[in-house]
Formats: structure tokens, sequence, C-alpha cells
């Protein structure tokens, strides 16, 4: 299935690749570049860069529900292209044999409003959506007057980046430990530069719309619960997400907030709010609390290239950035991952990819080139 033409076209010498992260955006994008250029005969030498790596990165935290989140400026249709690619990886990953291990599942819910709100630009990219009955509202003991119905997926963060860091080994990526401060220090090792540095964008490339948003949630024992609720408004979010080993139970949005503190006197509030949602979980065993900064950017996600100037001595860099994602990082991961790759390929001088489905894909990234414990 080796696009043939096209590799032809091109020259054999790989072309050098760097990934800044090695959270979900990066790690997504560093696999899924890595192979559709495999798949399309080209050539390539990946390396990540990052200070941190599952399970120690933000996205590991992340209960994973399918869900636009902090992510105002995006305009509406970039969040729907963005948000159907992602969503119908997911699906495709559900029923695969190692879903489990990714940590995938399908689950149906609600998400409720106060007060009305217009439908969301994304209710024709998710099964089933409909209006939630007064019914259905009534069973909510906060007083909610409006929400949606809905079959989402869930990605439960620690899970999948682990499957995706192993997978990316696999195929001969390689990682190193260490923090990137400046772009100039991939100057001369790399033709193009792939930045996913989420929240430490605004050092590493000075942008000051990259603001924190702190989320806090606890993690408890609650296998009974099999359906998502998510209460949502202007200045608070509360959720009861199923997830493959637990129940996550949120949350906060603390704007500005770059501590990552777990606060006691959040936590039970946490649970005060979630036991109005759900009685049930009141006394469920906490098993873990988590809290991590979502790397909100207040004009929108960016997934754009820039040609980068560095000192007098040196060309300028090529950089692909995508970042920005807010609490939207598992929602977007995968269609990000794809407009990248294309913006990658135009860096490169290279051809459009010769387009492939998700089936292969995967079944591509699923073999082996070498033992994931033979790179860094």
């Amino acid at each position: 299935r080796i696009c043939s033409a096209m590799a032809l076209s091109v020259a054999s010498v790989p072309k050098r690749i760097a990934v800044i992260g090695a959270g979900i955006i990066g790690l997504s994008s560093a696999l899924y570049l890595n192979t559709e250029l495999r798949l399309d005969g080209i050539p390539c030498s990946i390396e990540v860069f990052a200070e941190h790596r599952p399970p120690l990165t933000t996205s590991d935290g992340a209960a994973g529900l399918w869900e636009p989140l902090f992510v105002h400026g995006t305009p509406a249709d970039q969040q729907r292209w963005w948000g159907r690619e992602t969503y119908q990886w997911l699906r495709y990953l559900r029923v695969q044999k190692d879903a489990g291990e990714m940590g995938v599942a399908e689950y149906s819910g609600y998400l409720l409003f106060y007060e009305p709100v217009e439908d969301p630009p994304w209710r024709d990219v998710v099964i089933g959506f409909r209006h939630a009955t007064d019914d259905e509202l009534k069973d909510i003991q906060t007083p909610v007057r409006h929400g949606w119905y809905f079959v989402n997926m869930s990605c439960q963060g620690n899970r999948y980046c682990s499957w995706l860091l192993k997978r990316c080994k696999e195929q001969g990526i390689t990682f190193h430990e260490q923090k990137i401060n400046s772009l100039s220090e991939l100057a001369g090792r790399c033709d193009v530069v792939v930045n996913c540095s989420g929240i430490g964008a605004h050092k590493l490339v000075g942008d000051n719309d990259i603001v924190p948003i702190k989320g806090q949630a606890m993690k408890v024992a609650a296998p009974w619960i099999k359906q998502f609720t998510l209460i949502a408004s202007a200045d608070f979010v509360s959720y009861i997400l199923p997830c493959t080993d637990f129940v996550v139970l949120g949350g906060t949005a603390e704007s500005g907030r770059w501590d990552t503190d777990i606060e006691p006197e959040v936590s039970r509030k946490i649970l005060e709010n979630c036991s109005k949602i759900n009685g049930s979980v009141e006394n469920a065993p906490v098993i873990g609390e988590w809290s991590g900064s979502r790397p909100h950017r207040k004009t929108g996600v960016r997934v754009e290239r820039a040609l980068v100037p560095l000192d007098s001595s040196q060309r300028p860099l090529e950089v692909v950035h995508n970042y920005g994602h807010g609490g939207s990082g598992i929602t977007f991961h995968w269609g990000c991952a794809r407009y990248a790759a294309s913006l990658t390929r135009k860096a490169l001088g290279l051809p459009d990819s010769c387009g492939h489905d998700d089936d292969l894909l995967y079944k591509t990234m699923s073999v082996p080139l070498v033992s994931s414990s033979s790179k860094l």
C-alpha cells in the first residue's frame, strides 16, 4: 500500500523532524506523521524532546471525555473538523484488540446547563444527539434547566498516552528527556520543528495568549457508574466521568493559576457538588487526586506553519505550531495531528499525502519496527 510514485519523487535522505512535547499532542503528532510518511514511502527521522513524558504529563491526568472545552477563539468549523477526526478515530479504536490497554471506551450521558443554550457546532459529529427531557432533568438534584444527551468517547489519559509512547518507540521514534528553552537549540538538528509545548509555549515562543486554567479532580471506585454527567456554567464545571479503571469527579476551572497544588477544600467541594448530581458517589472510596494546568490560548488553538528567524549566521527555522488546546487536547488530538502533518509536509517541500484511512494507519503503527525498549 506504499505510494511508490510519491516515494520516487522525493530524496532518499531521511527528513529530520523534531517534536517538542510528549503529552497527547506531541505523541500523536509524532506517531501520525511517522506513520503517514512511512506509508507514502518517505524516509524520516523523528526525535521528541520533552522535559516530561508519560506518566508525568498533564495529559496523563485527563479523564479523557471527548468534548470541546476551553477553546474560546477557535473557529467553529475547525472545532468540528478536528473534533470529528478524533471522535471517529476513537470510535475505531474502541473495538480493537488493545482498546483496554488504551483505555478507550464508549459511554452515553448528559451535558447539562442551568440556562438554555444553543446547540453546539459539533451536534452532528456525535452519535444520537438529542435534548434531555424534563423527566431526565428532574433526576438531577441540582436545578439544571437544559441539556443534551449523546453517545460519547472516553480516552483515559494515562493509559492512552502510555500506548502512544509505546507505539512511537516501536516505530523507531527517539525520545530525549530534555527541556527546550529556545527553538534555536534545534537549529541544524532538524529540517522542521513541530512545537507541541502546550503551556510551555508561553515562554518558548513568547505567546502571551497562553493562560493556564487550573483543574482539580478526584478518582473514586464507583464501578456502578455507567454514564457520564457534566454540568457547565460560565465559571465552573462539575462532572462524573466513568473511565476504564475508575470514575473521575471534578472539577475546577481557575484561569491564571500556574500552580498545580491539590487543595483539600477544593476536593471537599468537588465531592459535595458531584453528590448533588448523583448521590451514589458520596461514599465511594477515593483512590487518587490530581491537579493540572490546561493550556488555554485566548485567541484559539494554534495549528499553523511559521518561519522563525534565528541569528544572522543561521537560516530561519521551519516550525509547525500545534498547541493551546485548553481542555480539548484529547478531543482534538488526532484531527490536529493530521492537520499538523499536512503543514509539516509543506514545510519539508513534500507533496500531499496519498491519503490513508484509520484502519490502515492503525495496522501500520501496530507492526513494531524495533523493540519498544530499545529507544530512550
